[in-house]
C-alpha cells in the first residue's frame, strides 16, 4: 500500500482509529532493489507483534525513482540526495512514533 511517493506501506492497514503505529521500521532496499523485498520481514513483524500482544508496527520501504513502480521516473545518482529526500518523507509521516532504519550497504 503506498503511503507516499516515497514510501510504500508492507503489511496491515493502519488501525481505524487512527492510533498511530508503536513504531516504524524504514527499511532501504539494495541498490536496484525494490519494496517488495522486505515483505518478509514485514510479515515476520506483523506476526511476532500479534504473538505477543504488542504493536501495532508499521514497516515502510524506501522507493527510489527510477526503480520498479516509479521506473518512468529520473533516477538519482547522488546518494546523499537520494537519502535526504527519502528522510523528509519520513518525517512527514503523521503520529510521531519512534522509528528506526534497516537496510543494505550502498558502495560506490
Amino acid at each position: 500500500m503506498e503511503c507516499s511517493r516515497w514510501l510504500r506501506r508492507l503489511g496491515p492497514a493502519p488501525p481505524a482509529d487512527g492510533a498511530p503505529p508503536a513504531a516504524r521500521v524504514v527499511c532501504f532496499p539494495h541498490a536496484g532493489g525494490g519494496a517488495a523485498a522486505f515483505r518478509p520481514l514485514a510479515k515476520a513483524v506483523a506476526a511476532a507483534a500479534a504473538e505477543e500482544g504488542a504493536g501495532p508496527y508499521e514497516v515502510l520501504a524506501v522507493r527510489y525513482p527510477g526503480r520498479h513502480d516509479r521506473l518512468h521516473e529520473e533516477r538519482l545518482e547522488d546518494l546523499r540526495e537520494l537519502a535526504a529526500r527519502a528522510f523528509g518523507d519520513c518525517c512527514r509521516s503523521p503520529g510521531g512514533s519512534p522509528w528506526s532504519c534497516s537496510g543494505t550497504a550502498w558502495a560506490r
